[in-house]
């Protein structure tokens, strides 16, 4: 898995796992409704099904290892909605997440999958599914993000917010419906307690893995630059203060932060800086349907071939059709 400057150790594997986890937070901004056709269509149909399975098989209550066995992936669905009894609404939950994939160009499997894994975590988190999120990563980077503008949201939402961030549990799975124990490569990972907080109230946290040292302490600087404590000061006073603060105690807690995350595997990327600026061109090309020579107008300027080349070598690796060539046919207008 990769987030930002960082990946976690292993094969290539987990690095492709990472870049499409990358590509659908990506996707999901290209397009929100994404995720909003997902919930109002096939969410609704799925969470009927968890509900009949769980009288029918389980006397109402499922166990969380029956939980997990349930529809896990497409291809379970696929299979036993072929040998589905005829009432069974099982075929037309496919239908519905076949429909929506196809719909916004993400006519793969594993997209699927991923589908069915958010909708999973929808059914037991109000977290995530309010802020339509993929996964439990998804999750914490969208906390994060309304942390940093806590000022401009109602009270409702700015408590409901706090209440998260100090739940740890809010961003996994509810391991309390059957005593499991967390996994190492789970969020909870990410925000156990002893996890390194900055010395200075001032300081924001780091969205790490999805941040290098860099971007931290550029976000750090746009916090403070706005933040009402320093307002007081003299511009040329609250400048100095911000330096001193980001290259003294803002340095330091990033290093801390980036120490915590060596032990269980986190290690700088090996990647190009070009990277994640090729995967948002695939995601505006397949998702929101911009054209290779729309991209290219920047900024910075780039040669339309050039990203047209990086688009397909993107959804290449990544196994997802090109939206223009041979495959399903387009869904019709009344889908």
């Amino acid at each position: 898995m990769r987030g930002g400057g960082y990946q976690r150790a292993g094969p290539d594997n987990d690095s492709l796992e990472g870049e499409r986890q990358l590509f659908l937070f990506i996707a999901r901004r290209c397009d929100q409704r994404i995720m909003i056709d997902l919930l109002v269509g096939p969410y609704r149909l799925y969470n009927h099904l968890v509900r009949s399975y769980a009288l029918d098989s389980c006397n109402g209550k499922m166990s969380w290892e029956q939980f997990q066995a349930f529809l896990p992936d497409w291809n379970t669905v696929e299979t036993e909605a072929k040998s589905a009894p005829e009432e069974s609404p099982l075929p037309s939950f496919r239908k519905l997440l076949l429909d929506w994939s196809v719909k916004y160009h993400l006519d793969a499997d594993w997209c699927r999958d991923r589908a069915i894994r958010a909708m999973r975590l929808w059914g037991y988190s109000k977290a995530a599914k309010q802020y339509l999120c993929w996964d439990s990563f998804d999750l914490w980077e969208s906390v994060q993000e309304r942390l940093r503008i806590i000022d401009q949201l109602s009270e409702d939402e700015q408590e409901f917010v706090r209440s998260l961030i100090n739940d740890p549990g809010a961003f996994g799975m509810d391991n309390k419906l059957s005593g499991a124990k967390h996994r190492d490569d789970s969020i909870y990972s990410l925000i156990y307690p002893k996890i390194p907080r900055p010395k200075s109230k001032l300081l924001p946290i780091t969205v790490f893995p999805l941040q290098t040292l860099d971007s931290y302490l550029k976000m750090a600087r746009e916090h403070l630059e706005e933040h009402p404590s320093l307002s007081s000061l003299t511009e040329a006073k609250r400048k100095d203060y911000i330096n001193k603060l980001l290259a003294g105690p803002g340095r330091s807690y990033y290093k801390q932060v980036e120490h915590y995350f060596g032990r269980p595997g986190w290690k700088q990327a090996r990647q190009q800086p070009e990277h994640v600026k090729h995967l948002l061109w695939a995601a505006y090309y397949q998702v929101s349907c911009v054209e290779p020579a729309q991209i290219a107008v920047g900024p910075p300027l780039t040669d339309a071939t050039t990203v047209a080349r990086f688009i397909l070598k993107v959804l290449k690796r990544l196994g997802i059709p090109n939206r223009k060539g041979r495959g399903r046919p387009p869904l019709a207008k009344n889908s």
